[in-house]
């Protein structure tokens, strides 16, 4: 992979292991070659798997359960209240 001025970079000042860029999470030295090894190259998206959706049950409705105050919650609305 080869550093590219037209893209985004970062330059690095001090000891940084020789860098004197940064691009896309690579490091380069002065004269623009790269540090190290380059990352493998990235394989293509798999395809995402449809989501399993149960069957519907015959004759079985949804029901809402309100959630019950917690004693604190209980309190705060007496004191609110009085």
């Amino acid at each position: 992979m080869s550093f590219d001025k037209s893209k985004p970079y970062g330059n690095i000042y001090g000891a940084a292991n020789g860098a004197s860029f940064e691009q896309g999470g690579l490091y380069y030295d002065g004269d623009e070659v790269l540090i190290g090894d380059a990352p493998p190259a990235k394989a293509g998206k798999a395809a995402k798997a449809a989501p399993v959706v149960a069957p519907a049950k015959v004759g079985v409705s949804a029901t809402v359960v309100a959630k019950a105050p917690a004693p604190a919650d209980a309190q705060l609305s007496a004191q609110l209240a009085s």
